[in-house]
């Protein structure tokens, strides 16, 4: 039989050996039309060119595809919004892909029962490697039934809170909280979160609530406090005073008001301040804030870093003889308003004057709007003939600003920058 195979074989003109190499072969092609055969990484490099909808699809199609798409989520797609009032959708969703979020937000309506129904399948899902997560109108009648254990970074915008409301055990590892706008913050406030370093409130509160919630959490580095409320609400020494004694660890305050008061009158010790680094320093009215400025700069801060934003009329000659006291200032960032045309904050004799007076400045710095670029050509022109052949260099760029949030639409709002920086050149100096 073996010689008759064989002989049959060579009539033919073919080979056992040859036809089982082309077998083989042919089978091999066959294979690589299927995309279930491709190995993992060429899945991942496929799967890296869909759409968001389509990795979705490729969740439904078996379980190897659906932990692939995961995985390139995670890479590609990280962050996600979500409505209540989808709740089906979102559970269809976050079910697939849940475990690869590192950032959330959620919009709450006013149906307490689709509420519920997210908070549940958002803590069933996503707790694995959830890092920041952003609540919007969430309702006091709504409960957390599992902690976030991953969470770093929560966000509550328009809510409605109550005391209960318990973020040390909901967030164990919670090391930043913003507060936008959010209500019924009287008992909340005592809480104490020893996990918590940065403290953001953006919100029309008294000034009493504010410092309760200092006192419970003294171990707070960074610290913002936004005041820019439509009745024009003042901040006073004796908040500072109590910011000062709360919180001895404070590093970076950001301060967002409508004037200052009573800096003048008030009877009290100089601010300390010790640990402070950085100071920002926002104000949109005409009053001048340069008192503030000044207390500080005669306080025993060691101030390294400070940032203002001013309209035209309140950052003046004054201005920049308390700031000449800040003895450690190392970068100086100022921000004129939109509204300013013309002028710069201070003559560039001032700045020039200013910079070889700063023994410790390495960095002046110029920002405006997107909305000011004629005002930033202007400048940059003047400042550039000033610093002409001196040991600080001028240089200029655009930008994507910070998120700032915008309370007209509730979100936060990226915006273009032109910004002018005075650098001191090492080698030269």
């Amino acid at each position: 039989m073996k010689l008759r195979s064989t002989k049959r074989q060579k009539e033919s003109g073919g080979s056992p050996h040859v036809d089982r190499k082309k077998l083989k072969l042919d089978n091999s092609e066959e294979s690589l039309k299927k995309i279930v055969d491709l190995n993992n990484d060429c899945l991942d490099e496929i799967f890296s060119y869909l759409s968001y909808d389509d990795l979705l699809s490729a969740c439904q199609v078996c379980q190897r595809f659906q932990n692939r798409a995961r995985n390139v989520f995670r890479r590609k797609c990280h962050d996600m919004q979500m409505f209540s009032v989808k709740a089906n959708e979102s559970n269809h969703l976050l079910r697939r892909i849940g475990s690869a979020l590192s950032k959330l937000e959620i919009f709450f309506c006013g149906d307490i029962i689709k509420n519920q129904q997210i908070i549940d399948i958002t803590t069933k899902y996503c707790v694995e490697n959830l890092k920041e997560l952003t609540l919007h109108c969430l309702t006091k009648r709504n409960k957390l039934r599992k902690s976030f254990s991953q969470v770093n970074k929560l966000t509550l915008s328009y809510c409605d809170m109550i005391g209960c409301f318990k973020l040390a055990k909901w967030f164990p590892n919670l090391t930043s909280l913003t507060f936008n706008y959010t209500k019924n913050l009287k008992k909340y406030m005592k809480q104490s979160i020893p996990s918590m370093h940065t403290l953001n409130i953006n919100y029309l509160a008294s000034q009493m609530e504010t410092i309760t919630i200092l006192l419970s959490n003294p171990q707070i580095k960074n610290l913002s406090l936004n005041f820019d409320a439509p009745i024009g609400l003042v901040i006073k020494r004796s908040l500072l005073a109590a910011i000062d004694n709360a919180l001895p660890e404070l590093e970076a305050l950001n301060l967002t008001i409508h004037r200052v008061d009573n800096f003048g009158t008030e009877n009290s010790s100089l601010l300390h301040f010790n640990s402070l680094k950085s100071l920002k320093i926002e104000s949109y009215a005409d009053y001048s804030n340069t008192a503030l400025i000044n207390l500080l700069a005669i306080s025993h801060t060691n101030l390294e870093r400070l940032q203002l934003r001013f309209s035209d009329l309140t950052l003046d000659s004054h201005s920049y003889s308390c700031i000449t006291k800040y003895k450690n200032l190392r970068e100086l960032h100022l921000m004129p308003t939109v509204d300013f045309v013309n002028v710069v904050p201070w003559t560039t004799e001032e700045v020039r004057s200013f910079v070889r007076r700063s023994r410790q400045l390495i960095e002046m710095t110029y920002i405006f709007a997107g909305e000011a670029q004629l005002k930033f050509s202007r400048t940059l022109a003047s400042i550039r003939t000033q610093f002409f052949e001196s040991s600080w260099n001028v240089k200029s760029k655009k930008r994507c600003g910070p998120k700032v949030f915008d309370t007209s639409d509730g979100v936060d709002a990226v915006q273009n920058q032109f910004v002018i920086s005075i650098l001191k050149d090492a080698t030269l100096a």
